[in-house]
């Protein structure tokens, strides 16, 4: 049987459950809800409903109820106010929350729908907020990485060039995780794994997929920006193997008007290009 304690203090059950044990399991999870309300107002949805959700989504098998169990999780977790940010990101974290939305991420590749709310999740939990400590974010990050996220977003985003929503979040979430200079998988940064996995060919045809669109083109070339400020070698090859300015160029032309992306993308042209000076010539063969 499931049980899932929506934001809303509904309920979503399995067509399973209905035991006279269950409908009190309900009861008595709604009277926990109403207490941590009542205790923590600041907090919007109660952390019981992360729990449920994760531990719910790591059980079933049933496509639908995963779908409608990530729309409950990402709805717990759309939240402005950086202290109730705050506890549940720690929550998330805590109870295997990065592990388990990667895993359906992989498992369900195919699933639009799955991708869709899946990637949301991973871009809202990764996001910066004010007042929230670096510290904070930082775990998260790190933990999305530790259970290979990167190459997981990658992959996703490469599967489903269409769905805006899907390109806009995978490429915020990487954003988020090379903004965060120490995150790390193993003895690898994000920048190195991102290049291994042959990612910036998907970034640059993610932004050209949606070229018309700000919100993309932006978290795009922002984490271009990122990208060409790493200085290494093989990051610089790839960038330049995938003709990273030529993008950046067609971003610049495309968005006149966007003060965002003309400044992040003519300071990660002129950072390439000086990186590609000062790399010795006999790389480029």
């Amino acid at each position: 049987s499931t049980t899932i304690m929506a934001p809303n203090e509904t309920t979503i059950v399995s067509p399973s459950s209905g035991s006279k044990h269950q409908r009190a399991e309900v009861e008595e999870s709604r009277r926990v809800s109403q207490r941590i309300d009542a205790s923590a107002p600041t907090i919007m949805c109660p952390v019981t409903s992360i729990k449920e959700c994760i531990k719910e989504i790591s059980r079933s098998y049933d496509t639908n109820f995963i779908r409608e169990s990530l729309i409950t999780l990402s709805s717990s977790l759309d939240i402005k106010n950086p202290d109730s940010k705050r506890v549940k990101q720690g929550v998330f974290v805590s109870v295997g929350g990065p592990l388990v939305i990667v895993n359906v991420l992989r498992k369900y590749l195919q699933d639009r729908p799955i991708q869709e709310h899946g990637m949301m999740i991973l871009a809202k939990m990764t996001s910066p907020v004010e007042r929230v400590s670096y510290e904070c974010i930082q775990r998260v990050c790190n933990a999305v990485a530790d259970v290979d996220g990167i190459s997981v977003v990658l992959e996703t985003l490469a599967k489903h060039y269409a769905t805006k929503s899907i390109q806009a979040n995978g490429l915020a979430t990487l954003r988020n995780l090379t903004k965060k200079q120490g995150v790390t998988y193993g003895q690898e940064n994000v920048y190195t794994i991102v290049c291994k996995e042959d990612g910036v060919p998907v970034i640059i045809e993610a932004m050209d997929m949606h070229l018309h669109d700000d919100e993309v083109v932006e978290k795009a070339v922002e984490l271009l920006d990122f990208l060409s400020q790493d200085g290494s070698q093989s990051i610089l090859k790839a960038m330049i193997k995938a003709k990273a300015a030529s993008a950046l160029s067609r971003a610049i032309e495309e968005h006149e008007e966007n003060a965002d992306i003309q400044r992040v993308a003519r300071h990660a042209m002129t950072t390439l290009m000086e990186n590609r000076k000062a790399c010795n010539r006999s790389i480029w063969g």
